[in-house]
């Protein structure tokens, strides 16, 4: 019986069959090599662009420093702005970031949070994160738009109350 077909009797034919129509254990494959010349993981390996390599820099960025923040929203003048303090004894933890930017969503309006020079959309939770304001830092909220002053007040609103959670 040729290798890896089963039979019905109890004779498997030295297939490796278990007998009675199961099946026989298929033979194992040979690993296959690699061929080529190892290639070392680089910035141009990694996201297919061209740009040379700067000295000093990782693959994963500018050496684990944090990213420089995008130019505040509102710099120029048509906005509305209050000031706040984290109080909550965990600071804008996931939980805090969830309950502000679901509150915030309805709102025909741009709402940002900034800590010094860090601004944060505030209706994205992982902005928010982004900030990593633990108890007793200072924010400053804009808001622009249809409903920039529902909006702010409710932002005001739940951070004065510590997002509802215990000082």
């Amino acid at each position: 019986m040729p290798r890896g077909l089963t039979s019905n009797s109890n004779d498997d034919g030295g297939t490796g069959g278990g007998g009675a129509g199961i099946p026989a254990r298929a033979p194992a494959r040979a690993k296959s090599k690699k061929t080529g010349p190892k290639r070392k993981k680089t910035k141009e390996t990694m996201t297919g662009a061209t740009a040379p390599r700067n000295p000093g820099r990782t693959a994963r960025g500018n050496g684990g420093g944090v990213a420089p923040s995008p130019p505040h929203p509102f710099s120029g003048g048509n906005h509305l702005k209050a000031e706040s303090t984290i109080q909550n004894r965990l600071g804008l933890h996931a939980r805090a970031a969830t309950k502000l930017s679901q509150a915030l969503e309805g709102y025909d309006a741009e709402i940002w949070l900034a800590k010094g020079d860090s601004v944060a959309d505030a209706k994205s939770i992982l902005d928010l994160l982004g900030l990593s304001c633990t108890r007793n830092t200072p924010i400053a909220i804009f808001s622009a738009g249809k409903d920039a002053r529902a909006a702010l007040d409710t932002a005001v609103n739940i951070i004065e109350n510590n997002f509802g959670e215990e000082v």
